[in-house]
């Protein structure tokens, strides 16, 4: 198998690997170790559905299409990680994140979503892990994800 370097983090670049090795993996109780639950926050339909379809091979997939309706089912979804649009209609990608962590508490990892690279700083800055510029390719986003859950 071969594997790419992201930040020290070695990711298969395969993705029917990657579901394997997941499919595979079990825990001590030797059940099987469910699958990453992701969660998309993104109001472009079209980009939304692209990127449930990019992802469903490898994670259990939610989208919501704004920032309030991603903040006001997060308790009930508990993602693994979130992969956030940075511009929402109602607020922006930071201003979501920001408000997450203030009033939910804890932490989940999170990658940022743009068209304009120049939101980078500012978004890894916030506390975003990475950040992917559109377009992207799937294995881009996939990298960035398992990056962003193995960071300590």
């Amino acid at each position: 198998m071969s594997t790419i370097a992201l930040d020290l983090i070695a990711c298969p670049t395969d993705l029917d690997t990657l579901t394997e090795q997941r499919r595979n993996s079990t825990v001590a109780a030797r059940r099987p170790v469910l699958r990453p639950r992701v969660l998309v926050v993104e109001d472009d339909e079209d980009v939304a559905t692209a990127l449930a379809v990019m992802l469903r091979s490898v994670y259990d997939v939610s989208v919501r299409e704004t920032a309030r309706d991603f903040l006001c089912s997060y308790e009930v979804e508990r993602p693994d990680v979130l992969l956030v649009d940075y511009e929402l209609p109602d607020m922006n990608g930071i201003r979501t994140l920001q408000t997450l962590r203030r009033y939910h508490g804890g932490y989940t990892p999170a990658v940022m979503v743009s068209a304009y690279a120049t939101r980078q700083q500012a978004s890894l800055s916030a506390g975003f892990e990475y950040f992917v510029t559109k377009p992207f390719q799937r294995l881009e986003l996939v990298w960035a994800l398992e990056a962003a859950m193995a960071k300590p």
